[in-house]
């Protein structure tokens, strides 16, 4: 698991990104994920990972927002593509992997999942882990200046 990206895995996201993501070179996330916003701050869904240990989760769910980064913000793709873009080898025991990573993630309500036939398609929601639809920095003005670029 504490396993460097490989050539392969490096080249699988990029392909990913360059086929779904766009141009971009970043990913926008909201400052919700890191930190919680209130007077005095708290611990915000960053930490969840943290504790949890679960840095491929956060992986996988970074790959999502960088994929999924046009309305209606879903994602579907084989769950040996999630695994090998994580650097993880094609098996039996990596889809597993992939499959409970999106089941903590949407039971953490940071993104919500429906069977596409043999696919899983992921929608993104808000970052804050409130469950609610996700939206766009450039969508939504009010919360425009609450975002960071994540490259």
């Amino acid at each position: 698991m504490g396993a460097e990206p490989t050539a392969d895995s490096i080249s699988v996201a990029q392909m990913l990104l360059a086929t779904r993501g766009g141009r971009r070179d970043f990913v926008p996330l909201s400052r919700a994920f890191l930190q919680t916003r209130r007077r005095g701050g708290g611990p915000a869904p960053l930490s969840w990972f943290v504790k949890s240990r679960r840095r491929r989760a956060l992986e996988l769910y970074l790959l999502a927002h960088a994929l999924a980064s046009s309305e209606p913000y879903d994602v579907a793709l084989p769950a040996r593509v999630w695994a090998l873009a994580l650097g993880l080898h094609d098996t039996p025991s990596s889809r597993v992997f992939v499959s409970g990573s999106w089941t903590w993630l949407e039971q953490h309500r940071l993104l919500r999942t429906q069977r596409d036939g043999r696919l899983r398609r992921v929608w993104l929601l808000e970052e804050s882990g409130s469950g609610e639809p996700y939206a766009h920095a450039s969508e939504d003005k009010s919360r425009k200046l609450d975002y960071f670029k994540l490259p």
